[in-house]
């Protein structure tokens, strides 16, 4: 039960550290522009995964499988991060994080309804729904 309880405070604290990140990738952006957000940003990120694996002395292989699926991601990472902070900057931290919400909610009911790319299959009942309407409701009320 740890390991779950582990994952419940990182996705929490995922949840904080995204707010805070796409507060400043907006300050950034204003800055420098969007595009010098993105290369900043991606610099680090390779810096950082740099210094990972000089310190793991040694990466597990690259399954060639993935690959496809390493670029669509970092499209992706591109994408939300684009979005997050140009959005955040025009109409601010709280009504752009309660529609990523909103969408994460839409995407990940799916996902789980489907046991998309090998995740559990958790099927989307009626019960699910109604705290789906109660929390657009509380959200556009």
């Amino acid at each position: 039960m740890l390991g779950n309880e582990v994952s419940f405070i990182l996705a929490f604290l995922a949840g904080l550290l995204g707010v805070i990140q796409g507060m400043m990738n907006a300050h950034i952006g204003k800055v420098q522009g969007q595009y010098g957000m993105i290369i900043g940003v991606s610099t680090a990120q390779i810096a950082v995964a740099s210094f990972l694996l000089w310190r793991m002395k040694s990466a597990s292989p690259l399954q060639l499988q993935v690959v496809p699926w390493m670029v669509v991601a970092g499209v992706l990472g591109v994408g939300i991060m684009f979005g997050t902070s140009y959005a955040t900057g025009k109409i601010g931290t709280l009504p752009v994080f309660v529609l990523i919400i909103a969408g994460q909610m839409i995407a990940s009911s799916v996902i789980d309804h489907f046991g998309i790319m090998g995740l559990p299959e958790t099927l989307l009942l009626f019960p699910n729904l109604e705290v789906y309407y109660l929390y657009w409701s509380v959200c556009f009320a």
